[in-house]
């Protein structure tokens, strides 16, 4: 009986990331690339929600205003990389964690969907278009509320890391 408590105890039975990555590789009939793993996307993801965070920040209010189609077009070009990014961190987490790149189903959605939101109207208003509303809402309007639900969730989540102590901000 002790025999079989030790065996079945051994940390040789445990299934560590790269045994999870392993298997996910088998199972998906995929090959993730080298750099992927789990400290690469915590990067990434904190990353996004520091530094992007910033620079979001500032493009919003200093230079959003004027609605240069130069500016807007290399935002969501910066976007759309760090979509592209996260997305790949996602997926990849899901297949080896019980973790998403913003910690769980609902707040990894809700981001993504906003930076979906202001890429999208970011392509629409370097295309040409413009909103008008009978409220008075106009482009600036629109372009400004969406970066701000956006903002706002990177905001929440980034403290809501920092008080579980997963985020550590110099």
């Amino acid at each position: 009986m002790m025999l079989l408590l030790c065996l079945g105890s051994s940390p040789s039975y445990a299934c560590d990331e790269s045994c999870k990555r392993a298997q996910a590789e088998e199972r998906l009939n995929v090959r993730y690339p080298s750099y992927l793993n789990k400290r690469y996307c915590r990067d990434v993801s904190s990353q996004f929600l520091t530094t992007a965070a910033k620079s979001l920040r500032r493009y919003r209010d200093n230079q959003l205003s004027d609605l240069h189609r130069g500016g807007m077009y290399n935002t969501r070009k910066f976007l759309v990389q760090r979509k592209e990014w996260l997305q790949e961190c996602d997926d990849y987490l899901q297949q080896v964690s019980r973790y998403r790149v913003f910690r769980n189903a609902g707040t990894t959605k809700d981001i993504f969907t906003a930076m979906d939101n202001v890429s999208s109207i970011l392509a629409a208003l370097v295309n040409g278009a413009t909103y008008v509303s009978d409220e008075g809402y106009d482009s600036l309007t629109a372009v400004s509320e969406r970066f701000d639900r956006l903002l706002t969730l990177m905001e929440n989540h980034k403290t809501q890391m920092q008080l579980a102590g997963q985020l550590n901000i110099d």
